[in-house]
């Protein structure tokens, strides 16, 4: 692994975002940071920087309404950085694993 490839990025997909925030803030000293972002088309998306200081660690948001029950849980999505995503994807792929969406 080089200096441009590994771990770089988490976000906590949740349904109750100002539990998590208290419970993440506790435990790892994280401070919440709203953003205003919104999508291409305008829509509104409820996302949170996660930081320690000056250090922003990741992110979360809050999940859409419907996918709870829809069977889709509360999660952390972890992001790695790699040299060549479409290589280190086929890769994936050959060594038994799923890609579930295309590298980018």
């Amino acid at each position: 692994m080089n200096s441009e490839s590994g771990f770089c990025w988490v976000e906590l997909a949740t349904t109750d975002k100002e539990k998590a925030a208290r419970f993440y803030s506790r435990l790892l000293g994280w401070e919440h940071r709203p953003q205003d972002l919104r999508t291409r088309s305008g829509l509104s998306i409820d996302y949170t920087l996660l930081r320690i200081g000056d250090l922003i660690v990741g992110g979360s948001y809050q999940m859409i309404r419907g996918q709870h029950a829809q069977g889709i849980l509360p999660h952390w999505l972890p992001y790695a950085m790699v040299e060549d995503a479409a290589a280190t994807g086929k890769r994936a792929v050959e060594l038994g694993g799923k890609v579930l969406a295309a590298p980018l």
